[in-house]
Order: structure tokens, then sequence, then C-alpha cells
């Protein structure tokens, strides 16, 4: 039990000091810039960035949701602990299939939330 506790731990003071490590850079880089502009990203790359993202999660979502399916021929009984994996992943397609044909969407509300309207 104090493994699995300190393993927890590990992970979790990795993932903080990651975290602090990518502020940094990014205030590093935007305190360097030169003007306002340069701090900022074009509306089509943050556009594009969102379509980026959608894309890596249908090619995750399509690579593990036939693995996920494998448990249908094996059983007669099905619990709902094989039925959650791939209703995640098929909620997760639809995530990644919205951001790829919407990104315009995703643009604007998250400039809503920021603050920028």
């Amino acid at each position: 039990m104090g493994a699995y506790a300190g393993l927890i731990g590990a992970i979790i003071l990795a993932g903080l000091i990651a975290v602090y490590l990518i502020n940094k850079a990014a205030n590093s880089v935007l305190s360097r810039a030169k003007s306002n502009f340069e701090a900022t990203l074009s509306s089509d790359s943050q556009k594009v960035l969102f379509q980026l993202a959608g894309l890596y999660f249908v090619v995750n979502a399509l690579a593990y949701l036939p693995r996920s399916l494998s448990f249908i021929p094996n059983t007669v009984e099905i619990a709902s602990s094989s039925i959650l994996w791939p209703a995640g992943l098929v909620f997760q397609l639809a995530i990644g299939l919205w951001l790829v044909s919407a990104s315009t969407f995703w643009h604007n509300l998250f400039n809503k939330l920021r603050g920028r309207v």
C-alpha cells in the first residue's frame, strides 16, 4: 500500500513540476514578445490547433474502439464496466469530430471564456 501511495505521489509531483516548467517557458516567451500582436495566436492558428486536437481524439478513439468491443463474442452476460470503455471512446470520437468540423464554434467559445469577445 505504501508503494502504491508513493507511486501516485511521484506521478502527481512529476505532473506539477511539468506544469510549472511549461508555465515558466510560456511566460518567458510572452515576456520577450515585442508587441501584443506577437503574443497572441491568430484566429486561423487557433482553429487549426482545435482541429489538430480533434484529429488526435478521433485517431485515438478509432485505434482503441475495435479492441474495446472484443468482449461481445466472448460473453453472454455483459457487465457495465465492459460497456463504459466503448461508450467513453464513442464520446471521445464525437468530441473529436466536433472539434474538427466546428473549430469556429470552439474558437468563439474559448474567446468568450477568456473575456475576449
